[in-house]
């Protein structure tokens, strides 16, 4: 079952096509939020829920869904020239943002509320990134 949750939300993620950089997160969150990928992450946020109320019985599940989604990131932050020693807290205030948000999109259909905020949080990564090169 976790395995074919795995597929899905790689599908959904459309990790053939990862973002090679941040620059390319505004693309990502499109094609992986359209409205045929939202019934994945309905299914993903229902899984997380059971497992944060358990997690002596699915402590790997998080374990794995956090760490595959942290790590993609991390390494992106990284080979645009993020602090090593940031890398990680950058990658989570990233990963936490667009979890939060297709949350929001799957409970309140706001599209273009949620489009926009994800777009703040990536001009507000941008003005971060400014900071790395100093």
């Amino acid at each position: 079952m976790i395995q074919r949750l795995r597929t899905s939300l790689v599908d959904a993620a459309d990790v053939t096509s990862s973002p090679s950089s941040t620059d390319n997160l505004a693309h990502w969150w499109q094609c992986s939020t359209t409205p045929q990928h939202l019934p994945v992450y309905r299914l993903l946020f229902e899984i997380y829920a059971q497992a944060v109320r358990q997690p002596e019985r699915y402590g790997r599940y998080l374990q794995q869904v956090v760490h595959d989604s942290l790590k993609l990131m991390e390494n992106l932050v990284k080979a645009e020239g993020c602090p090593p020693a940031r890398a990680h807290l950058v990658a989570s205030v990233i990963v936490a943002q667009a979890r939060g948000l297709q949350l929001d999109l799957l409970a309140t259909g706001g599209r273009e509320r949620v489009d926009r905020s994800f777009a703040l949080c990536l001009d507000m990564l941008t003005v971060l990134k400014h900071t790395w090169h100093q």
